[in-house]
């Protein structure tokens, strides 16, 4: 549940997870219907910045019409348009097996958890949703603290170089020319340094 603008709402989450980087997007709707579903697929992409080549879907009846008898799928005909647009392959769960969308499905308790308790109060369900994505932001940061981060792109411009990762600019640093020199920019190492608070005496960034 959640409060908008005063009243009390069941809210429907789209949540999906990339389970290579761990990165993962929820948006709530007040209704579970197919233009929700393609709405948070357009969102989620815009989150990340890029479009997965292929989704693990399970069967809900906004997406699937019809289980064919040799397994496949009849897909919804909004689902199987917004399908040909972004070019993705489509994959399913067994009906009824929550265990093969593991990833997702442990997205959306630990949503539960560390977003709507205690309920959440907003104005308007796209304030509610902005707030969701930065949460979203913050547990994909908490994500690289532990070590789990996921292949970043260099890029080496004239005077500067740039870190990225998942369609975000995660560092820039002034280009170094002088051999074997370093430069740091402690601000990058601040929630580490809160995790170890012995580390400021030691930790080469904080060395003049």
């Amino acid at each position: 549940m959640v409060v908008i603008g005063g009243v009390e709402r069941k809210a429907h989450f789209f949540a999906l997870d990339l389970p290579y980087s761990d990165a993962c997007f929820v948006r709530a709707y007040p209704a579970a219907v197919s233009e929700a579903w393609v709405d948070g697929h357009v969102h989620a992409f815009a989150f990340f910045g890029r479009v997965p080549l292929s989704v693990l879907y399970d069967n809900d009846r906004c997406l699937v019409a019809k289980i064919l008898p040799d397994g496949s799928r009849k897909r919804t005909k909004l689902f199987s348009g917004f399908l040909s647009d972004y070019f993705i392959h489509d994959r399913y769960g067994r009906p009824g097996k929550g265990n093969d969308k593991g990833a997702v499905e442990g997205l959306v308790g630990y949503a539960r958890r560390n977003f709507m308790e205690p309920i959440p109060q907003f104005a308007t369900w796209e304030a509610f949703n902005l707030w969701l994505e930065e949460q979203c932001r913050k547990r994909q940061g908490d994500v690289w603290i532990r070590g789990i981060m996921p292949e970043a792109c260099l890029r080496h411009d004239v005077d500067q170089v740039v870190i990225g990762c998942g369609g975000d600019v995660i560092a820039r640093h002034p280009r170094c020319r002088d051999c074997e020199d370093m430069i740091f920019d402690p601000v990058h190492y601040l929630p580490l340094l809160e995790q170890k608070t012995g580390a400021p005496d030691q930790a080469a960034p904080l060395v003049e």
